[in-house]
């Protein structure tokens, strides 16, 4: 009878045992939201040892869509490819999460969203910096954790498409206004615009978005009348104007205009009111240089009509299809 008992106590001591033991690795084993910060720490580790295979042993390889980037979709056949040849052309990438978010969905799956500083060197050199944000789907099935799928937004550094004074041609008389279009809506601080008429003398300014919520365009209003005759310099300041994810200006924009002369000598006035629109013959390339103002195209004059011999020999209004001729004629 002992012997029945002692079995029997052994049989339960080690049920116990397993069940403790099962208890204490299922509690030691991270939840969903932990392994998503923990594989998007692998992943960001593996892009800034330029190693492509590491972060594609998440992805599925097969032909749907597994990446997405600033809209660009690529497969998870293709994905191993495509950041390999991105990889080969940098000598060093530095990734680095700032900030992250999770949201658990389940036991078994979660979504990521990465705020991320990237920099790069390329093979020539040349260095860039900027920054992205990611968001990512982890999830688990039989084979483990996947990343499913992840989409991409880099930041665009802001710059300056194109400067439009409006009315400067017309005279100085007046305070004019000066419209500032960039690539993307960026926070401007007050000191961000500064115009000198001239070079040296300061003219305060009232800088306001062209419309609420847009803050890509910006109207600049001379608080004072400007000298006329002078030659102005407008600067957009780049160490005062950032975009969402906290990128600056690469470098202060400068534009160059020629105020008219003599106030008495205007054409006649034209008001220009909100909003302003920029012309396509306007436009200019931003390359940190001054820009300067081509001129509008000149509308082509009327058309006439073709003059053409008539029966006694002299000059008149064309007829017919080609000008000349019966009407109803064709050309040849």
């Amino acid at each position: 009878m002992r012997a029945h008992v002692r079995l029997w106590l052994m049989i339960l001591a080690v049920t116990a045992g397993g069940l403790a033991i099962g208890r204490a690795s299922k509690g030691a084993e991270p939840d969903a939201a932990e392994m998503a910060v923990r594989l998007a720490q692998e992943m960001a580790a593996s892009a800034s040892r330029l190693d492509a295979a590491s972060n594609g042993r998440l992805i599925p390889q097969d032909t749907r869509v597994a990446y997405v980037s600033n809209g660009n979709p690529i497969t998870g056949k293709q994905y191993v490819e495509t950041l390999g040849r991105y990889y080969a052309s940098l000598k060093t990438l530095a990734f680095k999460w700032d900030k992250w978010e999770v949201v658990p969905i389940g036991a078994d799956a979660a979504v990521f969203t990465g705020w991320a500083s990237v920099g790069t060197v390329d093979l020539a050199g040349k260095s860039e910096a900027g920054r992205a944000i990611f968001t990512m789907v982890f999830a688990r099935d039989a084979t483990g954790w996947k990343r499913v799928i992840a989409q991409k937004w880099q930041a665009e550094v802001p710059a300056v498409r194109a400067v439009y004074p409006a009315g400067f041609d017309r005279g100085g008389a007046q305070a004019r206004q000066i419209a500032v279009l960039l690539n993307e809506p960026v926070k401007a601080t007050a000191t961000a615009f500064r115009l000198e008429c001239p070079a040296g003398a300061p003219v305060p300014l009232d800088a306001t978005p062209d419309s609420p919520g847009s803050d890509s365009l910006f109207i600049l209003t001379p608080r004072r009348p400007l000298p006329p005759g002078a030659s102005c310099k407008l600067t957009v300041v780049a160490s005062q104007v950032a975009e969402d994810f906290g990128q600056h200006m690469t470098a202060d924009y400068h534009f160059e205009l020629k105020l008219a002369g003599r106030a008495g000598r205007d054409a006649p006035s034209r008001r220009w009111l909100h909003p302003v629109t920029i012309p396509p013959w306007f436009l200019t390339e931003n390359n940190g240089q001054t820009a300067s103002r081509r001129a509008p195209p000149t509308a082509p004059s009327p058309r006439r009509p073709p003059t053409c011999p008539d029966a006694a020999g002299g000059a008149g209004p064309g007829r017919g299809r080609d000008g000349c001729g019966p009407a109803g004629a064709a050309r040849p």
